[in-house]
């Protein structure tokens, strides 16, 4: 491990830049090697490993340094494909998601954390730089600077990490209301048809993330009850635990309230979009009632009837009544139907926006 000590080596490297890093319960903190690892892990001192962008050979190194059983190799390197908190006999197993920034569409993308915490050491592992981590690390000065009992280190800074991954969705969520706010006032103006796709995969995004939130709460009721028998963590982990607990419900319910104000903006927009194919539909009714009489008289004067045609091309007020009086006394009732069927029936309300 590098020398703490060394004016040339900044105090808190960016965890970015470091493939490997290593920080104690003493305060120190630098970037470390498996064999770094191998001999600290031979100390009495908790520690934190946190890896970022390592291979599989790399992290499989690390792993032997640390000494984990080969079962959990894999699940620290690959996950599961959701976020969980499940204890094994020698150690907690945690995954959970991140997000970074406020753009929705950028969140589909699922980034995840594993974490494993022993009665020994905190390792914490990731594919990208991790952000949310930056708190944690900002505090390691603090603990260090305390009277803490050194056994605390682990569990404090799992629930502290854990406590930034859920924070990390708070300014997407945000980000997510102010939009529908803007959606729900272009849809005043009537709404693009870009809007129909964008609230469907904000649906989308929304329920991803309520359905994480409820399989992860559901793990921590599970081992709620057994926590004081779980590897790593002390009596005053409960106290985290809770804490963590209601921040993920509040994070969920934030969720599912958001949904909600998405869901009815989409229904909003279903209505608009009905209403202004109410109005077309109507538009073409209107224009199909003030041609359907004159259809019919061209239509049936057309016919080649002599009865009907022998005399009325010899006078002319023949053609004013058939060709000039009849289509206009038609068209007038015509109008004048559409009038009374706009009025009884509300058809010029279609043409309103939804409320």
């Amino acid at each position: 491990m590098a020398d703490p000590n060394d004016p040339s080596r900044s105090p808190h490297p960016s965890p970015s830049s470091a493939v490997a890093r290593l920080v104690d319960a003493e305060g120190h903190d630098g970037v470390a090697t498996p064999d770094d690892v191998a001999r600290h892990f031979l100390t009495d001192t908790s520690f934190w490993l946190d890896l970022e962008a390592l291979g599989n050979e790399e992290l499989s190194d690390f792993c032997r340094a640390l000494q984990l059983p080969a079962e959990l190799v894999d699940i620290v390197a690959h996950g599961k494909p959701r976020s969980w908190f499940a204890p094994t006999e020698t150690a907690v197993l945690v995954s959970l998601r991140w997000v970074t920034g406020t753009d929705w569409r950028a969140s589909q993308g699922a980034s995840y954390l594993n974490l494993v915490l022993t009665d020994r050491f905190l390792l914490t592992v990731h594919a990208t730089a991790c952000e949310p981590l930056d708190r944690a690390f900002r505090s390691i000065d603090d603990f260090a600077g305390h009277d803490h009992d050194r056994r605390e280190f682990g569990p404090h800074f799992l629930f502290l990490i854990l406590d930034s991954l859920i924070d990390s969705f708070k300014p997407l969520l945000l980000a997510i209301d102010d939009r529908l706010g803007e959606v729900q006032f272009e849809m005043l103006k009537g709404g693009a048809p870009e809007v129909h796709d964008e609230l469907v995969n904000m649906l989308g995004v929304l329920t991803d993330g309520i359905q994480e939130f409820g399989w992860y709460s559901h793990d921590l009721e599970d081992i709620a009850q057994d926590l004081d028998g779980l590897p790593g963590m002390r009596p005053d982990s409960h106290a985290h635990l809770e804490q963590h607990r209601k921040r993920v419900t509040r994070m969920k319910e934030n969720g599912r309230e958001i949904r909600e104000e998405a869901k009815d903006a989409l229904s909003h927009y279903s209505a608009s979009v009905a209403g202004r194919q109410a109005v077309v539909i109507n538009g073409l009714t209107i224009v199909a009632t003030v041609f359907l009489p004159l259809s019919f008289i061209t239509g049936y004067f057309g016919m080649n009837f002599t009865i009907l045609t022998s005399h009325a091309q010899t006078t002319l007020w023949s053609f004013i009544l058939l060709a000039v009086l009849l289509p206009l006394v038609s068209a007038a009732f015509s109008l004048l139907l559409i009038h009374r069927m706009v009025r009884r029936l509300g058809l010029n309300r279609l043409s309103e926006p939804p409320p």
